[in-house]
């Protein structure tokens, strides 16, 4: 038996007989129109110039379907050297290359096939009828993901089609098939006729473009081109309709519904009739404005890359350009990377003076994390890219730009070698760098901070170079103007000397070292003591009292702070509730404690201070919470939950230092805050300036229009305690009245009668 002659026998042998006589009438059927359709569609959407449908019947391989070349150019009936009907997908890259099929007649002979990948046509039962076939004259390296996706996509809407006809009419089945795999595709499918008018559009034009596909059909698809390329496709589409070549492709602008342009790429191919003649075009449209934009925004910087690139061509002459663009290059913006940056700066630091005369440059955009989670990280990427691009074009020849990964960029200058001249040029850089940038169309404030190290003050390796980068950008960073700074090795020392208070910080807070202070509350009409606020206070065993100044901020940064808040806020409910049970309270008096943003962040923040409340006995609305404007600026819903249940509780909130920061009407409404606290830095202005008096005055204009106490902090003098009681001040505190007080202190006072106690302080 020949070698044809046993494949075919071991092929019938997979059929079962009862299953396979239900397809005897349709299997041994002539190919048919509505299954060539589905291979037409196959060969546009894979860009394919010949598919077949075979199907097994009692004379062996039958095409019900083919695109492309006939069945009398080439065996396409059989899946030429299968030894077995393929039970799973079946790819050869290149059939000359394979000793299995080289010798075939269809590979060595016309129409000469050298790519053929395919997938079974596998029924529930499991039994498999056929192939769908996608070949090729020239060599593939395979199919993409998403063409193996959609091939054997195809395959399964072929396979329920023929379920179908079972019990359906012929036409009504492979009508469906059709539609199921026209619409199902992500990418607009067309046809046209002979003259270039949309004779089909899939559901994907309307939802790419806008515009409706019945009314588009009809009318002439140069409408919908951008006027600058509507010449091109014109040329190019004339070939295919004329008959000139076979296929099209272009990238090419159209005008959505909305009057904006959408970039495509327009694949289309000669459409035949029986007797060969071109009757009209089909094709594909896979919108490609992303990645469209992104490359017209590079190519702006192409010039000045390419003569980059020509400079560093002997330092890269041993890497292939395929090795430099992986190894060296980031992804995104298409600048160094941090391995290219690190190559450069070792080479500066090895060669010595005056190649040391240059400065290292580590930038960081502001908010970023706050864009991401904002909008999401293509927002992010895009601003990324956009300043990638100001940098570029602000950087001198010789000097070096890398993205260091994340939002972190390097930069190398040369011919810097004092503060002066690295702090002039990074403002310059930043002066254009921060412009308002439209990302994903909203504007976005660019904010970038700077650290300088001059690299002839440095005799260290690389790592700690860009350490001390790194150091220079924190302090940078905490700028509010001018956010650039020259590194000093008093910065280092500093950090060092932050770090050991953060370790001190941390286990004086594991023994319990921390207490609150209580500095009192008073009523500014008549001086009565109303409450206290509870003040973070430390006494270190070894140095002492430690400054609130010099470890919060060092908690906010460590992310201690939610630890110490919720330490001193348990404390002073419970001292509250010391008083009230040894009868000291004779009037309620309220308890403000501060609660940073962070601890609104967390889920537990409100059942912490429910609990806190429940244990202590302490009333809820005796309870004043202080948070910073920055809260304004989390949309968390975590943070609207934390406001509203702290909220049912009856738990007031207080904007603390308001006016330093984010203020905005909307969102302090949105909070529903009960109170407002000036910062000292505006009490300090009273009888000072009359600017600051008038700022104080519409701070409580704005209070009252909004139903808001406000609390005046930092009153030092009698005059500023008589000024804001003229102008109708709610509340006060500071040295005038009292310092913070340690609880036996602050117990004394609440012993004496909060009148009289008060009263020493009133004004003459």
């Amino acid at each position: 038996m020949g070698l044809r002659a046993s494949r075919l026998a071991s092929m019938t042998q997979l059929l079962n007989e009862t299953e396979f006589a239900s397809w005897h009438h349709l299997v041994d059927s002539l190919p048919e129109r509505s299954f060539d359709q589905v291979a037409v569609l196959a060969a546009v959407a894979l860009a394919a110039p010949a598919v077949v449908i075979s199907l097994w019947g009692n004379q062996g391989w039958v095409v019900k379907g083919a695109s492309g070349l006939s069945p009398a150019q080439g065996k396409w009936g059989d899946p030429f050297g299968l030894p077995t009907l393929p039970q799973a997908a079946w790819v050869v890259p290149d059939t000359m290359l394979d000793p299995r099929f080289k010798q075939e007649a269809s590979v060595a002979g016309p129409p000469h096939l050298r790519f053929y990948a395919g997938v079974p046509l596998t029924l529930e039962s499991g039994l498999t009828v056929g192939t769908l076939a996608v070949m090729d004259t020239s060599p593939r390296d395979g199919l993409t993901e998403h063409q193996a996706h959609l091939l054997g996509h195809v395959a399964s809407l072929i396979v329920e089609q023929l379920h179908a006809r079972r019990e359906t009419a012929r036409q009504q089945g492979l009508e469906r098939l059709h539609h199921d795999v026209i619409h199902n595709v992500q990418d607009v499918v067309f046809q046209t006729d002979s003259r270039g008018c949309w004779s089909f559009l899939n559901s994907a034009w309307s939802r790419l473009t806008g515009h409706d596909t019945q009314s588009s059909l009809g009318r002439s698809a140069l409408e919908f081109i951008h006027p600058d390329d509507q010449a091109q496709v014109q040329q190019a589409f004339g070939t295919v309709l004329t008959g000139q070549a076979a296929t099209c492709r272009q990238h090419v602008r159209h005008v959505t519904a909305g009057g904006a342009f959408a970039w495509f790429d327009v694949y289309a191919r000669a459409v035949h009739d029986s007797q060969g003649r071109v009757t009209g075009a089909a094709g594909t449209l896979r919108d490609i404005t992303g990645a469209k934009q992104a490359e017209l925004h590079l190519r702006a910087e192409k010039a000045d890359l390419e003569r980059r690139v020509r400079e560093h061509t002997h330092e890269l002459a041993q890497l292939s350009a395929q090795a430099q663009h992986d190894a060296l290059r980031d992804p995104l913006t298409g600048l160094g990377n941090r391995t290219m940056f690190q190559h450069r700066l070792r080479g500066l630091l090895e060669d010595g003076w005056p190649a040391r005369r240059a400065a290292v440059v580590l930038l960081d955009c502001d908010r970023f994390k706050q864009l991401n989670d904002t909008f999401g990280h293509s927002a992010g990427d895009e601003l990324l890219r956009l300043v990638a691009g100001r940098l570029a074009r602000e950087v001198r020849g010789p000097d070096t730009l890398s993205r260091l990964g994340g939002d972190e960029f390097g930069l190398l200058l040369g011919g810097v070698d004092t503060p002066e001249m690295a702090l002039g040029v990074m403002q310059r850089v930043l002066r254009v760098v921060q412009q308002t940038a439209t990302v994903q169309g909203r504007e976005w404030p660019v904010q970038v901070s700077a650290g300088v190290v001059l690299l002839h003050d440095q005799d260290h390796a690389v790592d700690e170079v860009l350490r001390n980068a790194d150091i220079a950008l924190c302090h940078a960073k905490r700028r509010t103007r001018d956010k650039v700074e020259v590194f000093k090795v008093s910065m280092h020392t500093a950090l060092l000397a932050r770090t050991e208070l953060e370790d001190d910080l941390r286990q004086a807070l594991r023994n319990g070292d921390l207490h609150p202070h209580y500095q009192p509350l008073v009523r500014v009409q008549d001086g009565h003591l109303v409450g206290f606020e509870a003040l973070a206070r430390w006494n270190h065993p070894e140095r002492g009292p430690i400054s609130p100044a010099e470890f919060i901020p060092v908690a906010e940064d460590s992310g201690l702070i939610i630890d110490l808040d919720r330490a001193i806020f348990e404390q002073a409910c419970a001292q509250y509730q010391q008083w009230q049970a040894a009868g000291l309270m004779s009037a309620p008096l309220t308890l403000s404690s501060n609660a940073s943003a962070r601890q609104f962040l967390l889920p537990d923040f409100a059942p912490f201070v429910q609990a806190t409340l429940a244990r202590t006995g302490l009333s809820a609305n005796l309870v004043h919470l202080e948070i910073t404007e920055s809260l304004i600026l989390e949309q968390s819903h975590v943070v609207t939950a934390n406001l509203a249940a702290l909220q049912a509780l009856g738990v007031h909130l207080h904007i603390d230092d308001f006016g330093t920061g984010y203020s905005s009407l909307a969102y302090v409404q949105r909070l529903a805050a009960s109170a407002l606290k000036i910062d000292r830095s505006f009490t300090n202005r009273i009888g000072q300036a009359e600017a600051g008096e008038e700022l104080v005055r519409a701070i409580l204009g704005m209070a009252r229009a909004l139903g808001m106490h406000v609390v005046a902090e930092g009153v030092e003098t009698d005059e500023q305690w008589v000024w804001l009681r003229e102008v109708g001040c709610d509340l006060a505190q500071g040295f005038h009245f009292s310092r913070p007080l340690a609880a036996l202190d602050a117990e004394a006072l609440v012993q004496r009668a909060a009148l009289e106690a008060v009263k020493a302080f009133s004004p003459a």
